[in-house]
């Protein structure tokens, strides 16, 4: 039976729809009576120590006492920062910019808020650590190494702040202020490494070698009649981790691998069927050749492909 709304019913439907979506959108915290949302101001300007003048870009940050929840600020071209917090109590906020001293505070917020003046002392970059990247084996320099350089932060956390990528000749080279510093290098199929160290002197040398993986898998991946399969796609999985590899024209392919353990091993190629088996990767290469049969399309599809080709042959000639 059709129904047909008047006007009255249309207005009331309206009202109803609008309520609705009123009460949706207040959140289970706006339900609570006397439990409205106060924000407490807590701001200042950032200015350098020496001229008085106030620095723009500058990074601040304020923690509550227990370091879980924290903000972050860019101060402007006149040196301002402003953050809302939730509750009056401690906080420790810092400042920090690259060719000045980071500053630190613990304040205190009350309900009139806070207001607090950063004094950063400019720093000339008089520290600089610079080295090579080589290879722990054969002693050759080497390339496209991540080299990151991280800083200690007021949290207690090591924070990333510069990077680069190592040429030819492994060469890498980083300008410091004061301050606790880690650097770490990472290359595609060798063990990461780490280096921490404080700022003393004038300048430090560093030779870091890389030790290459040294556990895998290899072998040959071949059809039914024993020729080898070109292009073929491995997948070495567990739980966590997955690696891949591809055979070259020779079906040959090589995974290698920072961990130890059990794995599935895959092997896809177009036009055959998937092979699957387990591996056990301990403390060196595992050898493991791959049969794959071709695939069996169904007679239904076979035939549909015939006629499909026949009608092709027809149209096109």
């Amino acid at each position: 039976m059709p129904m047909f709304f008047t006007d009255k019913g249309i207005l009331t439907l309206s009202v109803s729809i609008l309520i609705l979506l009123s009460i949706m959108t207040v959140s289970g915290n706006d339900l609570i009576p006397g439990d409205d949302i106060i924000e407490f101001n807590v701001y200042g300007s950032v200015l350098d120590n020496d001229t008085g003048e106030p620095i723009p870009n500058v990074c601040v940050y304020i923690f509550d006492d227990d370091f879980v929840d924290y903000q972050r600020d860019l101060s402007d071209e006149e040196g301002r920062y402003d953050f809302r917090v939730k509750r009056p109590g401690l906080y420790y906020i810092t400042a920090n910019k690259d060719g000045y001293m980071q500053q630190d505070a613990l304040i205190g917020v009350d309900l009139d808020g806070r207001q607090f003046d950063f004094h950063l002392d400019p720093l000339d970059y008089n520290y600089v650590i610079y080295g090579e990247v080589s290879d722990i084996n054969t002693n050759d320099y080497l390339s496209d190494v991540r080299v990151t350089l991280h800083k200690l932060f007021v949290t207690g956390v090591f924070k990333p702040r510069l990077e680069l990528i190592t040429d030819e000749s492994g060469a890498f080279s980083f300008d410091l202020n004061n301050g606790t510093y880690r650097l770490t290098f990472e290359k595609d199929d060798y063990y990461a490494e780490f280096f921490q160290f404080e700022i003393s002197g004038n300048g430090m040398h560093l030779n870091k070698v890389l030790t290459p993986y040294f556990r895998g898998v290899k072998g040959i991946v071949k059809d039914e009649g024993g020729s080898p399969i070109d292009g073929a796609t491995l997948c070495l999985r567990n739980e966590d981790l997955i690696y891949y590899g591809t055979t070259d024209e020779d079906g040959s392919y090589s995974i290698m691998i920072p961990y130890a353990g059990d794995y599935t091993l895959t092997a896809y190629a177009d036009g055959y069927r998937s092979s699957a088996g387990i591996v056990r990767i301990s403390e060196d290469v595992v050898l493991k050749d791959m049969e794959m049969g071709r695939a069996r399309v169904p007679l239904l599809y076979r035939i549909l492909y015939t006629i499909l080709e026949f009608l092709g042959s027809m149209f096109y000639g």
